[in-house]
């Protein structure tokens, strides 16, 4: 029996396509769905003030303080909130048990690593995930967040690979509204 399904979420009409499987299993299985999104605080494209040559500062390259910093963090975080709240919202709609959750990772953690944390720590029965396809120099070089996940959780993880029939609407915006409403 499936109680808790955990639906991984990027942000993307993609990963949205997971939605008619999800509501397909809780309905089935009288599931709750956790609908899950790592809050992403990557900075890589900022630098922090660094030291010039001879005590001068370097101005040709952008700088951003910790108060920036902060802000922009706090800022993903509610965006990412707001999403999973307009998600959940139309899912509840049709009489679903949705439980919105943006996660922040741990430093040095990956959004893999994030995911089966979540899992482990809070009775998840299923994952699901929806497959990027992307190809093999992308994952050589960027990984991969489902491998990651299927090789370090003992929680099954469902992969989806978009555009089957099951998700001819495409995403949770283009499905008929007399099953969202």
């Amino acid at each position: 029996m499936l109680k808790k399904i955990l639906v991984c979420l990027d942000g993307s009409k993609f990963a949205e396509e997971l939605i008619p499987y999800a509501i397909d299993r809780a309905t089935h299985f009288n599931s709750k769905i956790v609908l899950f999104k790592v809050i992403n605080s990557n900075v890589s494209p900022y630098l922090f003030s660094l030291p010039g040559v001879a005590g001068q500062s370097v101005t040709s390259i952008p700088v951003i303080t910790q108060t920036q910093l902060d802000s922009m963090i706090r800022g993903d975080e509610v965006e990412t909130r707001l999403y999973l709240e307009n998600v959940a919202t139309r899912l509840r709609k049709v009489g679903l048990d949705v439980e919105a959750v943006a996660w922040r990772r741990a430093a040095g953690d990956g959004i893999g690593d994030a995911i089966v944390t979540y899992a482990a720590g809070n009775e998840v029965d299923l994952i699901m995930m929806a497959a990027h396809r992307r190809s093999f120099w992308k994952r050589i070089i960027y990984g991969s967040v489902t491998e990651s996940v299927i090789r370090n959780t003992a929680v099954p993880v469902l992969v989806i690979n978009p555009q089957s029939e099951m998700t001819n609407a495409g995403s949770l915006d283009e499905m008929p509204q007399a099953s969202l409403t």
